[in-house]
């Protein structure tokens, strides 16, 4: 895992699967995350800041998406609520 230390991440759209942030400011930033190893961030700042989903991660919201279109509603729920409770 790589780690970024002491960083100031200003308008600019930043990968961060498989990178651990410290102490870093992320100002106007958009988050951008594939699907691959989960980032971290250690003693971070965040001003305005967007995320955005690629690759497997995109899938994975598409197809939650899907399944919630399709009649699978309350399943679908479920996942998001245990999200927002940090109970997967």
């Amino acid at each position: 895992m790589e780690v970024v230390e002491n960083q100031t991440f200003r308008s600019e759209t930043i990968t961060v699967d498989d990178t651990q942030f410290k102490n870093c400011l992320f100002d106007n930033a958009s988050l951008v995350y594939a699907g691959g190893a989960l980032p971290s961030f250690v003693d971070c700042q965040f001003r305005s800041v967007s995320l955005q989903f690629t690759a497997a991660a995109a899938n994975t919201l598409e197809f939650l998406g899907g399944l919630r279109r399709g009649g699978f509603a309350p399943a679908v729920d479920k996942i998001i609520n245990g999200v927002r409770n940090q109970q997967y």
